[in-house]
C-alpha cells in the first residue's frame, strides 16, 4: 500500500511539473517574443504608431491573426514586391514571435 501511494505521489508531481513546465515555457515564448522582434529590427516597420506615414506593414495585430505557417514563411521566404526580404531565424525565434504576437489579437 505505501509503495502504491509513493508511486501515486511521483506520478503526480510528474504531471503537476509538466503542467507547470508548458505554462512557464510558453509566457516565456511571448516573452522572448518581443526581443526576438525588437533585436531583429522587425519594429521600424511593423511597430509603427497608427497615425504614422508611413504605417506599419502590416501591423502587429493584423500579423497576429495570420496562421503560423503564413508567419513563418512571410519571415523565412520575404514577400516578392515588397520591403520584406527573408530573414534566417531560427524556428525557436519565429515561434517565441508568433507566441507574442497573439496578445494583439
Amino acid at each position: 500500500m505505501k509503495k502504491k501511494i509513493i508511486l501515486l505521489s511521483a506520478v503526480l508531481a510528474l504531471g503537476a511539473w509538466m503542467v507547470l513546465g508548458h505554462m512557464t515555457s510558453e509566457s516565456a515564448w511571448a516573452a522572448d517574443g518581443k526581443k526576438v522582434f525588437m533585436k531583429n529590427g522587425c519594429a521600424g516597420c511593423h511597430y509603427a504608431n497608427k497615425g504614422m506615414t508611413p504605417s506599419p506593414y502590416p501591423s502587429k495585430e493584423k500579423m497576429a491573426k495570420l496562421p503560423f505557417s503564413e508567419f513563418s514563411d512571410c519571415i523565412t521566404k520575404g514577400r516578392p514586391g515588397t520591403a520584406m526580404t527573408a530573414k534566417s531565424m531560427s524556428a525557436g525565434d519565429i515561434k517565441a514571435m508568433y507566441q507574442w504576437l497573439q496578445s494583439f489579437k
